[in-house]
């Protein structure tokens, strides 16, 4: 029997949104079988606690992530650039880090 390993944020995380435990319990449930009856495998399924330390990271934080890099790189390269140096000169302006995208990173 294969696993699949599911992550979850803890339930502090969601303490404004806690569902009763038995409703929880039914919704792996369905996950599992769902994901079962598309492989066509029998699964089970098993969910941790979020930690933290482990460096995990969901799809959006390391989207994130991606983007904050992205940015870094950039600015780094326009302030290398001797041209765009001397344009923030002329026009006495500083680049708006939120609004730098490097183009590598764009969809």
């Amino acid at each position: 029997m294969d696993t699949i390993r599911c992550r979850q944020p803890s339930d502090d995380a969601f303490a404004d949104r806690r569902s009763p435990r038995h409703d929880q319990q039914e919704r792996l449930d369905k996950i599992r079988t769902t994901l079962a009856e598309a492989y066509g495998l029998p699964l089970k399924l098993q969910t941790e606690p979020w930690r933290d330390d482990a460096g995990w990271e969901t799809p959006d934080m390391r989207r994130r992530r991606i983007q904050l890099e992205g940015r870094r790189q950039a600015q780094d390269l326009l302030e290398a650039d001797e041209t765009a140096r001397r344009l923030l000169q002329v026009f006495e302006a500083v680049w708006e880090p939120e609004s730098l995208e490097l183009a590598a990173n764009r969809p």
